[in-house]
């Protein structure tokens, strides 16, 4: 009869420690994973912040540019075509859709970031170079 109480008792410490090694493991393993998910999401942070900077940095420099031709306009020191102005308000507009997109990345609405970034990227290159194009053709600056 002690025999069996000493079995008994020495099965159930055999799967305690079984069981608390186990779960030892796996909080190991539950750390690693929570570590990985936190540098992940600080790189992905990292990279949003790196392309709100890209962004706001461009839009604000096409602003300035904007504002002073428009100032000039305002003075009479340049003058615009129709079509020029019609130029200018497309500009615009794709501007406004740039800063409509990144309103979506800061509200979290963005599915794949990574298709954004490369949509924006894509959009943003082609707004500065409808710029760059609008000034040296239309304006000679």
């Amino acid at each position: 009869m002690k025999k069996m109480k000493l079995i008994g008792f020495l099965l159930v410490i055999g799967i305690t420690m079984v069981s608390y090694s186990c779960k030892s493991g796996q909080q190991k393993d539950d750390n690693k994973w929570e570590d990985v998910k936190e540098e992940a999401s600080e790189a992905m942070q990292a990279d949003i912040n790196a392309l709100k900077s890209s962004v706001n940095t461009a839009i604000d420099e096409l602003d300035k540019k904007m504002a002073d031709l428009k100032a000039e306009i305002e003075e009479g020191k340049t003058e615009v075509t129709e079509e020029q102005q019609e130029m200018m308000n497309k500009l615009d507009a794709k501007k406004e859709e740039l800063k409509t997109k990144m309103k979506r990345l800061e509200e979290g609405t963005v599915d794949n970031f990574e298709e954004f970034k490369n949509e924006m990227n894509h959009d943003l290159k082609e707004l500065k170079e409808g710029f760059a194009s609008f000034f040296e053709k239309n304006l000679g600056n």
